[in-house]
């Protein structure tokens, strides 16, 4: 009665594309890893990256990207696999569990990115400041409602090494902090301190041997001197900075922390202090600190101990007056003892974090507290987040993505595509708000010398 024309067909099950022992991975990995970047990868290759992409629902670029990589760690930590963060590689079985058995992140567990605006230093952005190979680009709050952003170490050339070293220097700009501008399409520079060419903005003893404190009760060698905070109160700056005594020291990479000072609203005239925390052993956590205004009478910082090898960060408060501020003594801090949490004299704290970390930025934004730091372990920038800075922070979300450079100097960002090869920082801007966040990232190609530059990029908090 029916014709044979009318059976019924039997759909085939997709299968895993690639030969055996081959994934999908990197370009610049064994010839068993397949990045769908070279000609030489098979159409049918591609295509079953496509279906693999396309079944978890993200962009359906046939390339092993950020985004993939990602994925697929998630799912190789979720499923026991592979040990944190996993490696990324697409291999049968991350294949076959997606296309095939339909895993899929669960609900408010995909992995984020942020969005990339572009570079904001480099020869043809900031040159005309005498500012070409720079890094960090730490963004706050001027006297006068502007912005400066404060760098490290600074160089005329793109590379470390080349003519004009010093750190830190200051650019300022009104992007974002004046109506009518706007950090989603990049920063546009409006001066320096300094005039034409940005100067030097605190003393820094380029490898010589110097005293400091009271009497010059501490006698140290100091390589150069790194910002890690800046904030106004009452009209006056207060800048934060690290006296760098060895880059390559297990056990004395600082000196001590210092504050320096401003008088002027502009962020023009800084000088030392005498106000600074003495490192007192290599998991000291003061030799690193991030501050806010918490808009509450208060400053408050996150302390950490400058080396991304030692875990722990310690949460501190100070009245937000001048007398308290530079003197040590007068500062809070957030520790675990007799069974609670509480805020107590210098040496109460504890770890309220216990995180390695880089770079940290700690900043309110809108009703809520922000904290952003580079995690070394996940080779991310990471964020966290709270109501209320002294209760429980979220879990770290990580934004901004760690890469490898490829195998040629590469003047690109990092690969895979999507991904930031040697990153580092994560600076939270004070215009930033929960949709629109901004954070300065930097990215030093230490083999090729360059790269060495401040970039930035755009978050938006769940």
């Amino acid at each position: 009665m029916y014709s044979a024309r009318y059976r019924l067909v039997k759909m085939s099950t997709p299968t895993f594309p690639l030969p055996a022992g081959y994934y999908y991975g990197p370009v610049n990995g064994p010839q068993q890893s397949i990045s769908g970047q070279y000609q030489t990868d098979k159409p049918e290759w591609v295509a079953g990256l496509k279906l693999w992409q396309q079944s978890l629902g993200i962009e359906t670029t046939g390339i092993w990207d950020e985004v993939s990589r990602c994925h697929a760690q998630l799912l190789q930590v979720s499923k026991g696999w592979q040990a944190p963060p996993g490696n990324g590689y697409i291999y049968l079985k991350e294949w076959n569990e997606v296309v095939q058995g339909g895993w899929r992140p669960e609900v408010g567990k995909s992995p984020q990115f942020a969005r990339f605006i572009g570079d904001i230093t480099g020869v043809p952005i900031t040159g005309q400041f005498g500012v070409g190979g720079t890094d960090l680009g730490i963004p706050f709050r001027l006297g006068n409602g502007s912005v400066m952003y404060l760098f490290g170490d600074t160089f005329e050339g793109e590379k470390p090494g080349s003519a004009g070293w010093r750190s830190p220097v200051g650019l300022r700009s009104q992007t974002g902090a004046t109506a009518g501008t706007s950090l989603a399409t990049g920063v546009r520079w409006d001066n320096a301190a300094g005039g034409g060419y940005a100067k030097e903005l605190t003393e820094n003893y380029h490898q010589t041997k110097i005293a400091v404190g009271k009497g010059g009760a501490y006698s140290f060698s100091e390589y150069s001197v790194i910002p890690s905070g800046a904030v106004y109160v009452n009209g006056k700056g207060y800048m934060f900075t690290s006296s760098v005594h060895d880059w390559n020291s297990k056990n004395w990479i600082t000196n001590f922390c210092f504050v320096s000072t401003c008088s002027d609203i502009y962020g023009e005239n800084w000088s030392r202090s005498d106000t600074f925390w003495p490192n007192n052993g290599r998991a000291d956590l003061h030799q690193q600190i991030t501050v806010a205004d918490g808009r509450d009478g208060y400053i408050y910082a996150v302390g950490s101990s400058f080396s991304r090898a030692i875990p722990g960060m310690l949460l501190m408060r100070v009245e937000a007056n001048e007398a308290s501020l530079l003197d040590i003594g007068s500062w809070n801090e957030w520790g675990f003892q007799n069974n609670m949490w509480s805020w107590g004299p210098p040496g109460h704290g504890t770890p309220f974090l216990s995180d390695s970390c880089g770079e940290t930025s700690l900043q309110k934004v809108g009703d809520k507290w922000v904290f952003a730091y580079f995690d070394p372990d996940r080779y991310s920038v990471v964020i966290r987040v709270t109501d209320e800075i002294d209760h429980v922070w979220s879990d770290p979300v990580a934004y901004v993505h760690g890469g490898d450079w490829l195998p040629a100097y590469d003047r690109g960002y990092g690969y895979p595509a999507g991904s930031y090869a040697q990153l580092y920082g994560g600076y939270i801007h004070p215009d930033s708000t929960p949709d629109s966040l901004f954070l300065t990232v930097s990215q030093w190609n230490t083999g090729a010398g360059h790269p060495y530059r401040a970039m930035l990029f755009e978050v938006s908090l769940p």
